[in-house]
């Protein structure tokens, strides 16, 4: 019998993103690589302890605590939008939909299959500032989700993400985990050099408070 939920998402400046993610592949931390390009980001008003909305009624995965940026009209045109993502040497291929916030400041994941995009941030191809995508690793019954093997990835790993006008093509550069109450806050910067990040769920799991910790990968354009 699988442990393991969907759940509702907080993408936020200054706090964490919790997804699911499963329990016997990501028990163990992944070793981190690369670096991280440090930036400003203001820190996000109004704190406050939220809790995720489960799509099963079983114990809540985790508990984001704060709110995410103020609301953002991206600059560039809707024909940009990312509509699929593939990652060759994971053989990770996954849809993408556009995700809106909730009004309890929640970024709402779409079915495990599928990748949600923070319509909130950059637009793949950008000028500037970051394009996140985030997604589950696994399902409610325990199969294996979009981003299952995020962990794993290695650097310089070609992540390839399609727009209605082509597909732009990025290198992984850096691997990080983070407590997931502690996710730094340059995760989302919408200034400095435009990059994609990608986001899941690792660490140790406990029925009741989810996975400890946040995987998260950094990649740059591959001009």
């Amino acid at each position: 019998m699988s442990r393991r939920t969907a759940s509702a998402v907080l993408v936020t400046a200054g706090a964490m993103l919790a997804a699911t993610g499963a329990a016997s592949f990501h028990d163990s931390v992944p070793d981190s690589f690369g670096q991280v390009q440090q930036a400003h980001v203001p820190q996000a008003p109004d704190s406050e302890p939220l809790n995720p909305q489960s799509q099963a009624p079983r114990a809540p995965r985790q508990q984001p605590p704060s709110r995410p940026p103020a609301p953002h009209r991206p600059q560039n045109s809707a024909r940009q939008f990312p509509t699929h993502l593939s990652i060759p040497s994971l053989d990770a291929d996954a849809p993408v939909v556009p995700t809106a916030v909730s009004r309890d400041h929640r970024l709402l994941l779409p079915d495990p299959s599928r990748l949600g995009w923070w319509a909130g941030g950059a637009t793949p191809g950008a000028n500037s500032g970051t394009t996140v995508l985030a997604g589950h690793v696994d399902t409610p019954d325990g199969d294996q989700g979009a981003l299952y093997a995020l962990s794993a990835i290695r650097p310089d790993a070609k992540v390839l993400v399609r727009t209605p006008t082509g597909v732009r093509t990025y290198r992984v550069i850096a691997l990080r985990t983070y407590p997931r109450q502690h996710l730094p806050p340059e995760v989302f910067r919408r200034d400095g050099p435009h990059r994609l990040v990608l986001i899941t769920c690792g660490g140790t799991y406990s029925p009741t408070t989810g996975y400890a910790r946040n995987v998260v990968a950094y990649a740059i354009p591959d001009r």
